[in-house]
């Protein structure tokens, strides 16, 4: 990012399935990446030129609360979200708004993806140029570390072996379901809980 820029993403949201039914939760490639976090309603905000060195990185997390513990398990706590993301300031996500309206009046370009929890930058800084975060973030995400490069492999291993397993005992009249058991079994074994 430029000088003078700032780097604002969300989290995906829970996509409902049917009712009160949600698909499985999948992070935003991009949060995740830079986080390690995969819990609803995150912010990340960067701000490489920011005068106070601790507010370079900001982590926005959901306060948990009882009803969302009860139905969504515990949330992150501030000790969870560091340990995870390895980013020092962590606040609740309460304090999104107040930290932007001081942050980007003063910033030239934002750049932005994800979903933004209850905020529209558009409307709420109609001066704001709005850049995809996505023009940097896919290509550092292409250059892969020796342990992203031994995952991938032991990955591709897996699934190999599920799909020759499948070959083996497939049939006429076999079904759907029972090709699917035969591949969930076979990574099911290569990941022991």
């Amino acid at each position: 990012m430029g000088k003078g820029s700032v780097g604002i993403i969300g989290s995906n949201k829970s996509m409902p399935r049917t009712g009160d039914l949600y698909y499985p939760f999948r992070q935003h490639s991009d949060l995740f990446y830079l986080t390690g976090i995969n819990q609803e309603e995150s912010v990340l905000v960067l701000a490489s030129d920011h005068n106070k060195q601790p507010l370079q990185e900001v982590l926005f997390i959901k306060k948990p609360t009882t009803k969302s513990a009860l139905w969504n398990g515990p949330g992150l706590t501030f000790k969870e979200a560091i340990q995870q993301s390895g980013i020092s300031q962590v606040r609740w996500l309460d304090e999104l708004t107040g930290f932007l309206e001081e942050l980007i009046p003063s910033r030239a370009k934002v750049y932005s993806g994800g979903t933004l929890p209850k905020e529209n930058l558009t409307e709420q800084f109609p001066d704001t140029i709005l850049t995809p975060l996505s023009q940097l973030t896919t290509y550092l995400r292409m250059v892969k570390e020796l342990e992203e490069l031994e995952q991938m492999k032991k990955a591709s291993g897996i699934t190999k072996s599920a799909f020759l397993r499948v070959l083996k005992m497939m049939k006429p009249e076999i079904w759907e379901y029972e090709v699917e058991a035969e591949i969930i079994d076979e990574i099911i074994g290569n990941f022991p809980l």
